[in-house]
């Protein structure tokens, strides 16, 4: 609701529920079973004056979240069935997913049981607050904070537990507690003659560290680590020319997690982003249209750096000291990968340097042509630095005509048929396998709106 001096009060309700079973013929078996429910008001107040322009938000909620997840990790053998022979009998296995119930007969946890079966919930009590500031002179301020306040508890099931994982949590089975954390950001921007805006932010953002299933581990929540937070620098320039025709910005960046308790390889990981990103769009006239950017980036692993390893799956690149292949091939070696520096450190398959073109042009008789190009680094597909991906460049064209409600278009992708590769999962089978990309393939699509 609202009133005619900019007063205004929303209430906001928010709900969201899944069931997924995720089950591959190389193992990873998994379920969740979740859902959460939010509330949340927000109080706003604007008003104008000779000053500028102001506007205020107070804003509280509470979030309710309910999980349940259970997952085995540890029969990932990460290869795809052998295309020259197919399936067999051998090919399959037994998940966890499709166990007996424990309390059917002849059922034993370490037959078939999973790495982690947890359940419980967690409440989020939160107060939000901001500000934005469009002074007449020309300088714009955004600053907000926002205090969280989380209950949380989660109990393993170790009836449904390999032996093995339910030794390693040390007796603690369940446990409940609270933590609150503060967010907050600050922002400046400044209008300068010539359509430039110079700006610089800074940001704190504490956020609660859940698994895939929205799950939360007793052991985190008796640790008091299940809320990290990381910390964001930006500044660039930006700015649009030419009766508006052309825009153009220009940022560098660094975002780092600040906390390393929580970490986990495969979904949360304590990382260092650096970078700088530039880009520009140029509508050349009412028939064209030019754009282009570039990126840097470099990524780093924090908990791998400050403890000097990382875990992972071995290749046979790895493995150079290993003179009889039979020792390994049809196995699937690990070890820790040393991580003596800081450039060792750095997150495979993100590629350094990115660039991209792209060009359209429309026909006044409904006909348009469209180019694009990306250039790629060449990137390792591994943590362990052994393999290393080619560098790319890969080109798509596309032609359409739109008549009246009819769209006919023709997209040709990697017209140049291109040969280059993507790295998977690289904190963990990088060194062991990468996925080729498609080579030249086109699509058609014929659309009618009505």
């Amino acid at each position: 609701m609202g009133s005619d001096d900019d007063w205004s009060v929303k209430n906001q309700a928010f709900y969201d529920s899944y069931e997924n079973i995720n089950e591959n013929s190389y193992g990873f078996a998994q379920f969740h079973d979740s859902w959460v429910f939010e509330d949340k008001i927000v109080v706003a107040k604007k008003f104008e004056n000779d000053l500028g322009k102001f506007a205020f938000q107070l804003s509280p909620s509470i979030r309710y979240t309910d999980f349940k997840h259970g997952d085995d990790f540890d029969y990932e053998y990460f290869h795809r069935v052998d295309l020259t022979k197919g399936y067999t009998a051998a090919s399959d296995r037994l998940l966890a997913t499709e166990c007996p119930l424990s309390d059917e007969p002849g059922y034993t946890a370490a037959d078939c049981g999973y790495n982690n079966y947890v359940s419980g919930h967690y409440t989020d009590y939160a107060m939000a607050g901001l500000a934005d500031i469009d002074f007449a002179f020309g300088l714009g301020i955004t600053v907000g904070a926002r205090y969280d306040y989380v209950k949380a508890k989660s109990t393993y099931d170790i009836t449904k537990m390999l032996p093995a994982d339910v030794a390693d949590l040390g007796g603690l089975y369940s446990a409940s507690g609270s933590k609150g954390a503060w967010s907050w950001s600050a922002s400046a921007n400044y209008k300068l003659p010539f359509g430039l805006i110079p700006y610089a932010t800074i940001a704190r953002q504490s956020t609660v560290i859940a698994g895939q299933g929205a799950e939360l581990y007793a052991g985190d929540i008796a640790g008091k680590t299940f809320i990290s937070a990381s910390k964001l620098y930006e500044g660039g320039i930006k700015g649009s020319f030419l009766d508006d025709r052309l825009y153009a910005a220009l940022s560098v960046y660094k975002q780092k997690r600040t906390d390393y308790n929580i970490q986990s390889i495969t979904v949360n990981q304590s990382v260092e982003t650096k970078g700088l990103e530039a880009e520009a769009r140029w509508s050349v006239n009412d028939h064209l249209l030019i754009t282009g950017g570039y990126t840097r980036t470099k990524v780093y692993n924090l908990t791998a750096l400050e403890n000097g390893t990382l875990f992972s799956f071995f290749g046979i690149e790895d493995l150079v000291n290993v003179t009889d292949p039979t020792l390994y091939l049809g196995g699937q070696p690990i070890g820790l990968v040393l991580i003596p520096d800081k450039n060792a450190s750095r997150r495979a398959g993100i590629p350094t340097n990115l660039y991209s073109l792209t060009a359209t042009y429309a026909f006044d008789n409904g006909i348009a042509l469209s180019a694009s190009a990306v250039k790629v680094d060449s990137v390792y597909s591994g943590q362990s630095q052994v393999v290393k991906l080619p560098a790319y460049t890969k080109v798509d064209v596309s032609a359409s005509y739109e008549t009246g409600p009819w769209l006919f278009r023709v997209v040709v992708k990697n017209a140049t048929n291109e040969r280059y590769f993507r790295a998977n999962f690289t904190e963990l089978f990088g060194s062991t396998i990468v996925l080729p990309e498609t080579p030249r393939s086109w699509q058609g699509s014929i659309v009618y709106k009505f």
